[in-house]
């Protein structure tokens, strides 16, 4: 995930790119970083649910080891897809004003 959300940060030599034009350009590349995010998310209540089986079979540190994995993938994307869903947001709304204008 590191190469897409680097892929993301550097898409343009120029400083003032963001994200968030990043991602009105280049849909599909922003659309398969959001499906990873809920993919992790689903991954991460899975542990969370779990979490107290795998602690008590495998010890305790692995237990906290996959978990804190799992929260830290979480947080990495989850700037990403704060961008993507206001710009999703933007997006609808300038499609909703042009229709009903």
């Amino acid at each position: 995930m590191i190469p897409q959300l680097m892929l993301v940060t550097r898409a343009s030599p120029h400083a003032d790119y963001s994200a968030q034009q990043y991602i009105a350009k280049d849909g599909f590349t922003a659309h398969s970083i959001a499906c990873v995010f809920a993919a992790k998310i689903c991954t991460l209540l899975f542990q969370w649910r779990y979490f107290v089986a795998f602690k008590s079979s495998s010890g305790s540190s692995s237990a906290h080891a996959v978990f804190g994995a799992q929260v830290f993938q979480v947080v990495l994307l989850a700037d990403f897809v704060y961008y993507y869903l206001s710009n999703m947001v933007k997006a609808s709304r300038q499609i909703i004003d042009t229709y009903l204008v």
